[in-house]
């Protein structure tokens, strides 16, 4: 199974565009392996495995940790995903605080002009993570990234 969401590049095509095209909508007909998570942000619980799905909308921070940080604290106890996926800055990191794993999962997407002139690195590649859990919570994760280069 494939679970996605559609972040802000694929809301142009609806909002700004004015296509009236949603791309999440359009992948999970397309695709019968497809599920489609919503919009911005989405929640996969597996046999009590809670997982979300999160493309913010804001911009890169001084410090490439800093984002997920303060995502990871605006969650609330009874909230608290084990695992989180974010996207949206291109780049590549993992970081554990409050019993929450974080991934920035990287991008497939080279550096484009407008990063570029922004002064932000593209940090080209994906993970591949293995999660061991239970009743009790995440027991072990383990992480590989894949660097891709131009």
């Amino acid at each position: 199974p494939i679970y996605g969401i559609t972040g802000n590049h694929d809301l142009w095509f609806q909002k700004k565009h004015d296509a009236g095209l949603m791309v999440g909508e359009e992948i999970a007909q397309r695709v019968k392996n497809y599920t489609h998570l919503g919009e911005n942000e989405g929640d996969i619980e597996i046999n009590g495995l809670k997982i979300k799905l999160f493309p913010p909308g804001d911009g890169s921070a001084y410090a490439n940790s800093y984002k997920g940080q303060k995502l990871i604290e605006s969650f609330t106890g009874g909230e608290k995903p084990h695992l989180v996926f974010g996207g949206h800055y291109h780049k590549a990191l993992y970081q554990f605080a409050r019993d929450i794993h974080y991934w920035e999962s990287g991008t497939i997407c080279g550096q484009t002009e407008f990063m570029r002139g922004k002064k932000l690195p593209a940090h080209i590649g994906y993970w591949i993570v293995t999660v061991k859990w239970n009743s009790d919570g995440v027991q072990r994760v383990a992480q590989e990234f894949y660097p891709g280069y131009e």
